[in-house]
């Protein structure tokens, strides 16, 4: 198997994806990538992109395979409350 096969299907997937509401063109921080499940459930549900981030480095070379093949914009090592930090080193607007 490979850690593809293995990912982790979060429980509350698709409530929490409700409640964000992806929208087209829209950026979004998975500051808790593990798995990268609900990286893959927001990336499914609209023509966004994703920022991972995670301090474990198991879930970061897991998680390679899903930069690769769904949009991932960026994935990197860090702690939650670096989200801001991550942002302005990835040139990314916060609007």
């Amino acid at each position: 198997m490979t850690p593809a096969d293995q990912r982790h299907i979060p429980v509350l997937g698709r409530q929490a994806v409700e409640l964000l509401s992806p929208r087209d063109g829209g950026i979004y921080v998975d500051a808790t990538f593990g798995a990268g499940g609900y990286s893959q459930a927001i990336l499914d549900a609209a023509d966004t992109r994703v920022i991972g981030i995670d301090r474990d480095r198991t879930a970061i070379a897991g998680g390679f395979d899903l930069v690769d093949r769904s949009g991932v914009a960026a994935f990197t090592s860090g702690w939650y409350s670096s989200c801001i930090d991550r942002q302005v080193a990835l040139k990314i607007d916060r609007k």
